[in-house]
């Protein structure tokens, strides 16, 4: 979807293989190019990336344990996945208690559709962050 929205990079993470390929066969059939990394979630973002996002999309299944929810975060933000001022969308169970929030990341509202519920978060401005180094 954001490649098609005009995307300047796409990064795709899908633990299951077969999806993964699909995810590559439809991009390639639509004339997009996505990078798609088959592998868990975790092990991807503890890589840096070759730029950092304006806009994340965190899909985890609901049953996914909150502190998974919060490494995961805290990857995007410690691993500079994500440009200063940068959007994230998570989904959640409408069910689920707000979870926690990494450092340099917080919600600026949240939608609920039936039994999901988004959560869109801004990381902080460079002016928020301090000097490079100084986040933990």
């Amino acid at each position: 979807e954001a490649a098609s929205r005009g995307a300047a990079a796409v990064t795709a993470v899908e633990s299951d293989r077969r999806t993964a390929a699909l995810i590559t066969a439809n991009a390639r059939t639509l004339g997009f190019e996505v990078e798609v990394l088959a592998q868990p979630v975790a092990r991807a973002l503890v890589g840096r990336p070759r730029a950092a996002y304006e806009v994340a999309f965190l899909d985890p299944p609901y049953p996914m344990p909150d502190a998974e929810v919060l490494a995961a975060l805290e990857l995007l933000v410690r691993n500079d996945w994500l440009k200063p001022g940068a959007s994230v969308v998570l989904e959640r169970s409408a069910r689920s208690v707000e979870p926690a929030w990494p450092t340099g990341l917080g919600p600026v509202r949240q939608k609920r559709y039936g039994e999901t519920l988004l959560w869109y978060l801004r990381r902080a401005d460079e002016d928020d962050l301090g000097a490079p180094g100084d986040r933990s």
